[in-house]
């Protein structure tokens, strides 16, 4: 079982470690953020499912209150970094931050095109 919660850890450092490679090796803040955001939650996941391992199975009387405080952030941090990342990537936008490669005047002709194609 120990190696197990050091599996978890160790796919949920690794997880979190490709986001810090995301953030410098990505062009723009909208890519960032799918980085930072994507890795960070699916690498919390590990991290605190170890951290709940580790607490039932391996301490002398397991403490309830670390596990449920562990579950509870666990699901802050599902919860808000999607909502997070969506609101700084629509302020960028409404600011004008352009997406790498892509000009958003192509985005408007292409949303207008599906929307008359729909009617």
């Amino acid at each position: 079982m120990l190696y197990v919660i050091f599996t978890f850890f160790g796919i949920g450092l690794f997880i979190n470690a490709i986001c810090i490679v995301g953030l410098f090796r990505f062009p723009d803040i909208y890519t960032r953020l799918h980085a930072a955001t994507k890795t960070t939650t699916f690498g919390s996941i590990f991290i605190v499912a170890g951290v709940i391992l580790k607490t039932f199975f391996f301490d002398q009387t397991p403490n309830i209150t670390i596990i449920v405080h562990s579950a509870i952030a666990l699901l802050v941090i599902i919860f808000t970094n999607p909502i997070s990342a969506h609101a700084i990537a629509r302020a960028a936008l409404i600011h004008g931050i352009k997406p790498y490669g892509v000009k958003i005047d192509e985005l408007r002709d292409r949303d207008k095109k599906q929307r008359e194609a729909a009617e």
